[in-house]
């Protein structure tokens, strides 16, 4: 495997009519696909729906900001430093909360969310997108949406 992912311009995709941006910072291929490192940055408010995966574990490192974190049935506060996990099976999504964008690293495990993030930025260019499409989307890449993003007091509309 002994493959090295090297610096320069990494792939990046915005999602929900720009409120995330996701670059690609260690892709599957880099691994063998044994995981993808992602850096997400989130404006105020934004957040992915409530969500499962049938065959991915997740890990979360927040960076800077905070976000509003929602693990199975528990709602958590994510500082920066926090770090936690959205493992298969169980429920979890995230909301970016304050004032300012929020910016966290994820890893999933086996890799390959690369071409999930592409076709989400292709339906999601406007925010106001069509969450059936958006939906189905999910199902082909092995998630099932179950919920709305977590609300965060003080943000009517997240992404």
């Amino acid at each position: 495997m002994n493959k090295e992912n090297q610096p320069g311009n990494p792939r990046s995709v915005t999602v929900f009519g720009g409120a995330i941006r996701i670059t690609f910072c260690v892709e599957r291929e880099s691994t063998d696909g044994r995981y993808s490192l992602y850096e997400i940055t989130c404006e105020p408010g934004s957040g992915p729906p409530l969500h499962v995966h049938s065959d991915i574990d997740e890990a979360f490192y927040v960076v800077s900001g905070a976000f509003q974190f929602q693990i199975g049935e528990e709602r958590l506060p994510a500082p920066a430093g926090w770090f936690g996990q959205g493992p298969r099976h169980i429920p979890h999504a995230f909301t970016a909360c304050g004032s300012t964008p929020a910016k966290l690293v994820m890893v999933v495990s086996p890799g390959g969310l690369e071409e999930f993030f592409v076709g989400l930025g292709e339906l999601t260019a406007d925010r106001e997108a069509d969450m059936a499409k958006v939906t189905a989307l999910f199902a082909e890449h092995g998630m099932t949406v179950v919920g709305p993003p977590v609300p965060v007091p003080g943000h009517d509309e997240t992404a």
